[in-house]
């Protein structure tokens, strides 16, 4: 196979920390939720996947402290630490990389502070638009389960997002203690 061309390099190493940052962004919400995707965590993993952890952990350090006290948990949407820092972290990468004149003598740009909290509350945006649509579409199933079920007299109980046949013979709802 031989060396991949000079010019394709930083952008197979961006496609490397775009890969990581989205597997971290699943630890968000949707995976284990283990603290991967804290902006101090995630900043070195992506650093490390850019070829610049010490960046990456300065940009983790300040982004951590600007959202130290804002979590994930349940429902609250809080800015978008990590997405916004691995966009910085890669963006700085690929300047580095293509334009070295422009970067040459700035080891961390004053622009990369301003860019992680603008871009962490627009990464927002998009799980807002996420959860008011899947909020519709658990409604519109529900309202379709509980009339079909209805419609074949199937005694229907609960509510949270699937309706609960009854099991008893006698038709009556299960009770839970």
């Amino acid at each position: 196979m031989g060396n991949p061309d000079p010019l394709h390099a930083p952008f197979l190493s961006a496609g490397l920390a775009i890969l990581v940052a989205a597997l971290l962004n699943l630890d968000r919400r949707a995976f284990a939720q283990t603290g991967l995707n804290r902006p101090l965590v995630a900043g070195v993993i992506v650093g490390f996947a850019t070829g610049d952890p010490r960046t990456g952990l300065a940009l983790g350090i300040w982004t951590e402290l600007l959202w130290l006290w804002r979590l994930t948990v349940g429902g609250e949407l809080t800015p978008n630490g990590c997405a916004a820092l691995s966009s910085v972290l890669i963006a700085l990468n690929l300047a580095r990389v293509l334009a070295p004149d422009l970067s040459r003598g700035l080891p961390l740009s004053p622009l990369a502070f301003f860019l992680v909290p603008v871009i962490a509350h627009l990464a927002v945006l998009p799980e807002t638009r996420a959860r008011k649509y899947s909020s519709r579409i658990l409604a519109l199933l529900n309202r379709k389960l509980k009339a079909a079920a209805e419609s074949r007299g199937l005694p229907v109980t609960g509510g949270a997002s699937l309706p609960r046949l009854s099991p008893e013979p006698d038709g009556r709802p299960e009770t839970r203690p």
